[in-house]
């Protein structure tokens, strides 16, 4: 649940920041309009929603049982966590992308890299072995 509202919470400040630089600028990819240190944070942003995107997607696929995604419910022995993680992990794909095609020109490539695989590094390490550990023990991954 906390990874759910880390994710969601990271999905609506990128959305906020973004309509707000649309507004003020005009165009949300106009280039060098946003500080290094808000385009660093929000290739992290990128990073991490795709490494959340990842994990739901394979568990919604594969059908691995309860994993915990966002609006899934249980109604009348039917289960739509599976259609729930599928789509959560497309939203998170695609904001993912989304945030790669907006910012791939306002940072050098290698910071652009940087930010990126250690915002998808850090959340699939806490997804693994901090938030989801009660869930990955008792399915044996």
């Amino acid at each position: 649940m906390l990874a759910t509202f880390l994710a969601t919470t990271m999905i609506l400040v990128f959305v906020v920041a973004n309509v707000a630089r649309r507004r003020r600028t005009g165009s949300i990819f106009s280039r060098g309009s946003a500080s290094l240190l808000a385009s660093c944070a929000a290739v992290f942003v990128g990073g991490a929603t795709s490494a959340n995107g990842l994990f739901h997607f394979a568990h919604g696929v594969l059908g691995y049982g309860e994993f915990p995604a966002p609006f899934a419910r249980i109604v009348a022995g039917a289960v739509f966590s599976d259609i729930s993680n599928v789509i959560w992990g497309l939203l998170n794909f695609s904001v993912s992308m989304f945030v790669t095609v907006a910012y791939r020109k306002a940072l050098p490539k290698w910071a652009f890299v940087v930010c990126f695989v250690v915002g998808f590094v850090t959340i699939a390490l806490l997804l693994r072995f901090v938030l989801l550990v009660g869930y990955f023990q008792a399915h044996a991954f």
